[in-house]
Formats: structure tokens, C-alpha cells, sequence
């Protein structure tokens, strides 16, 4: 049972705690199966970087590859435990409301990481957040994304629905500013959670110029247990100035001086590694299959 909670860092020292002593019986399974439970705890906290660190020391301690393809399989078995676990600790009568509602996340959480190592590669649940400035070609990518399976919550619809508008009729400038954002991403992170809840593969289509919008994503694929990626749109100023000239109808208000405003806040650490460009810049076939090939390289 080598779970997370059970290893300690001390004084520069792994500590293990919980061991089965009690029965050399119980002691006695596949050592793939106790890597695969510390595997699918981390990697449910949205810590696969630690995961790669993980497997790859294990690996060179113990040079047992046929163990790799195992690791999956077991992890889903590990999660599916945790999650009927959880599911049986709420139904108690005794437990607090509050630790209830955590329990729940919690059983959601591994059921859906489970899910997605279980079901082919490409089909389970999955988060992506498609940004860059306006004019870039979001909604466009998106739009691709949806032909391939993928449900789409785009932020400018979002926005026009909180303030009763049609997706046609143009919002006041106050509704562009800072606490109005921070509500339309909130807004849009809950319609994107409820989506991964039934195991939807699900795109936020927004700008994401700042990296806490990007952070704030990952901490929600984290919650879920599900993977997260990001695509940063980009065009040449030219061709966003013409395209932002031509749109009417849209969801969307930007207009050319919003773009030259709109700048892309550098990736932390923490986000960089996820973040795909996709130039946009160039004809509807090559976006196309260009996002067609991300999509596929996806989990």
C-alpha cells in the first residue's frame, strides 16, 4: 500500500510508513501494483512531472521495462478502490457536511482517472484550454476541436449569457475589466467542470493571456483527475487586423486597438511544458490538420 500519505521526506531521508508487517502473506504481490498505486496518486494531484521522476528511478533500480505497460491497468485498479472507498466513507451518517462534499470530489476525481486509462487512447476525459489574443484563431480551433469530439465552452458566449445579452448585441467597455473577467473564467471553469463530471473531453475556448487563468485550469483538470493541455493561437498582426475588420455577428467585441492591447503573459514554469503554438496565419486546411495532429497526440 505505498500511498502518498505514507512517504515522508525527513532530514533528507524517504521515510515509509503503514507497512504490512503483521502477515509475510500479505506482504507477498506485485511490486508493479505498489508502484502503480504512488504512480496514480500523484498523477491524480496533477503531478505527472513527479510521476516521469518516479517511474524513471524505479527503472533504473530495477531494469523490469515489462513492468511499464502494467502500470496503467493497475493504477485504474488502484484508483477505482480509493474511489468506492470514498463513495462508502460519505455515506455515513456521522460525517460532516463539509468533509462529505470532499469525499464526493474525491470519488469523482479517481473514478475519472481511472476512466481515462481504461477507455482507448483520445476518448476519456480530457481539458484543454485554447487561448491567445483576439483575432488569433481561438474560436476557429476550437471549432476543429468540436468536429473531433470535443465540447466547447467559449468565454465570449459565456460572458453575453451572464449579462442577458443576445451573442450579437455589443457589452459596455466596463464589462471587459478585470473583476468582470475574473467572473466570466469562474463561470466558464463550473460549465467546463460539469462537462468532465460525465466524462466529456472538454475545450475552454478563451484569451488566457494571463498565466493564472492557465494555472487556475490546471488546478481544475487536477480536481477532476483528468490531463491538461493548452493551445496558444498566434497570426501575424496584419492578418488578425483584417480579420478583426471583417467580423460582425460574433460573440466576441475585440476589434484591432483590443488585440494590440491584449498581450500574452510569459508561462510559468508550471504551465510552459504544456502550452502548443499553433500559427494560425495560414490557410483553413493546414489549421486544420494541424490541429488534427495536436489532437492526436493527446491522452
Amino acid at each position: 500500500d505505498l500511498r502518498l500519505e505514507h512517504v515522508y521526506l525527513r532530514e533528507g531521508r524517504i521515510l515509509v510508513i503503514d507497512c504490512v508487517e503483521f502477515s509475510d502473506a500479505y506482504r507477498c504481490s506485485d511490486v508493479a501494483l505498489d508502484l502503480a498505486f504512488l504512480v496514480m496518486e500523484l498523477s491524480v494531484r496533477g503531478r505527472d512531472d513527479l510521476v516521469e521522476s518516479l517511474v524513471a528511478g524505479w527503472l533504473e533500480v530495477t531494469g523490469d521495462e515489462q513492468a511499464l505497460p502494467l502500470l496503467p491497468f493497475f493504477g485504474a485498479y488502484r484508483a477505482v478502490v480509493r474511489a468506492k472507498v470514498a463513495g462508502m466513507t460519505l455515506m455515513d451518517p456521522a460525517v460532516e457536511p463539509g468533509e462529505r462534499a470532499t469525499l464526493a470530489q474525491g470519488a469523482l476525481r479517481h473514478w475519472l482517472w481511472a476512466l481515462g486509462r481504461l477507455v482507448p487512447r483520445g476518448e476519456g476525459p480530457a481539458l484543454l484550454g485554447v487561448g491567445g489574443r483576439p483575432g488569433t484563431g481561438k474560436t476557429t480551433v476550437a471549432r476543429f476541436l468540436e468536429e473531433l469530439g470535443w465540447v466547447v465552452v467559449r468565454s465570449d458566449v459565456v460572458r453575453k449569457e451572464l449579462a442577458g445579452l443576445e451573442e450579437s448585441e455589443r457589452l459596455d467597455p466596463g464589462a471587459y475589466d478585470l473583476g468582470s473577467r475574473e467572473r466570466v473564467y469562474g463561470a466558464s471553469f463550473r460549465r467546463a467542470g460539469a462537462l468532465l463530471s460525465a466524462g466529456k473531453r472538454v475545450v475552454v475556448d478563451a484569451s488566457f493571456t494571463r498565466d493564472a487563468w492557465r494555472v487556475e485550469l490546471l488546478e481544475l483538470a487536477a480536481r477532476y483527475g483528468v490531463p491538461c493541455s493548452f493551445v496558444r493561437c498566434i497570426a501575424p498582426d496584419s492578418v488578425v487586423e483584417e480579420r478583426l475588420s471583417h467580423r460582425t455577428g460574433d460573440a466576441s467585441d475585440a476589434d484591432f486597438q483590443v488585440f494590440l492591447k491584449a498581450l500574452w503573459e510569459r508561462e510559468s514554469a508550471r504551465t510552459a511544458p504544456l502550452v502548443n503554438v499553433v500559427g494560425t496565419g495560414v490557410s483553413l486546411d493546414e489549421v486544420r490538420e494541424r490541429v488534427a495532429q495536436l489532437a492526436s497526440e493527446l491522452p
